[in-house]
């Protein structure tokens, strides 16, 4: 999947379906039509994503979102990480809160990274050329700019304590089901 995401280049509209389509076609195998079909209409947006996964009145809307439990918040808002090790083809959601608007990318490679460590591993990461303290993972964003998996662009996760950012959630997709 991480590979399929990373070919998805710098399309305009329609990336963030693409990018679900992949997610959907690794879960289900079909062409990811089984889970596109559950949407009937449009994809819903990281936002909404976000939104019903952090708001407890959401949580039927959260269920409708996906079929079953092929999406999986591993790390929500202000969660701490502790033993949590994000994985290669975990789904990172950053809200611009008050904005109506997210960024969508694909985790490329498992773990964290540091702030003082970014630039001596090669990453290029938001706020360039400072690092806000905290751990950073290493991130597929399709879109534009296109950031593919050997721009070997990170964001940050959590802040020096291990507190996800309160506008950031992680989530994965169960392959299990």
């Amino acid at each position: 999947m991480v590979a399929e995401v990373d070919e998805i280049g710098d399309a305009g509209d329609g990336t963030a379906a693409r990018l679900w389509q992949c997610i959907f076609r690794a879960i289900f195998g079909d062409g990811g039509t089984v889970g596109m079909s559950a949407h009937k209409t449009a994809i819903p947006s990281g936002t909404s994503i976000f939104k019903a996964n952090i708001n407890p009145r959401l949580a039927a809307t959260a269920r409708q979102l996906f079929p079953g439990d092929c999406i999986l918040v591993i790390a929500r808002p202000s969660q701490l990480l502790s033993t949590l090790e994000p994985r290669r083809g975990d789904i990172f959601i950053r809200t611009a809160r008050g904005e109506g608007w997210s960024a969508i990318g694909v985790v490329a490679s498992d773990g964290t990274h540091a702030q003082d460590r970014l630039a001596s591993l090669g990453f290029r990461f938001e706020g360039y050329p400072r690092a806000e303290p905290g751990r950073y993972i290493h991130l597929i964003e399709p879109g534009s700019p296109n950031r593919r998996r050997g721009t070997r662009f990170a964001r940050r996760l959590c802040d020096e304590a291990g507190q996800v950012l309160p506008d950031t959630m992680l989530l994965r997709p169960n392959f299990a089901i």
